[in-house]
């Protein structure tokens, strides 16, 4: 009787605590799909929500730029430096930046954030605009609190790129690929 008792009680608060949360949701109009940003694919900084930046997202971005690496078809060898193009996420921190530079950096070579017209203003495109190192640059993310989906693609050459998605979710504390495919090839 005592144990019917207690299971009631706790299927009570448990309904109750359910109630408020879709309550809340429900008040505040937004939904599951209304927390993930925006997919942008021009030239303008990429959105991440604010709930995101509890995780680490230099560790999440790292995983992602690594898997990019994973799935460059041999465009990375003889590299002479790795450039990212962490200009185009908005809000990411300086720490962030500087933890995928770091973690990127058992590569071997210089990790630069740089972008294709700042390498060619530098003079580093060659004919076929060839670059002596790779480029990974990002053409959309969306950023949820447990879950980024990036598409972007690995440089080397006008003919010779290839363009990636890559899905981290976050689980047990930790950021991990959940899915990474390669989407198309130059």
């Amino acid at each position: 009787m005592k144990i019917g008792m207690a299971f009631i009680m706790i299927l009570i608060v448990l309904l109750t605590a359910c109630s408020t949360e879709v309550a809340e949701k429900s008040m505040s109009g937004t939904s599951g799909i209304d927390a993930i940003s925006k997919t942008n694919s021009g030239t303008e900084p990429l959105h991440r929500e604010e709930s995101a930046s509890k995780q680490d997202m230099g560790e999440a971005y790292s995983l992602v730029f690594d898997e990019f690496m994973q799935h460059g078809g041999g465009l990375e060898r003889d590299m002479q430096y790795l450039a990212i193009e962490l200009s185009k996420i908005e809000n990411i921190t300086a720490e962030d930046k500087e933890k995928v530079q770091n973690d990127l950096s058992k590569y071997g070579v210089d990790v630069l954030d740089t972008t294709l017209d700042e390498l060619e203003q530098e003079g580093r495109l060659g004919e076929a605009r060839y670059i002596e190192g790779v480029l990974l640059t990002v053409e959309s993310a969306e950023v949820s609190d447990n879950k980024v989906i990036v598409k972007g693609s690995v440089y080397k050459s006008a003919k010779g790129a290839i363009g990636i998605e890559v899905v981290v979710e976050y689980r047990d504390g930790k950021w991990e690929v959940a899915k990474s495919a390669e989407t198309w090839i130059s």
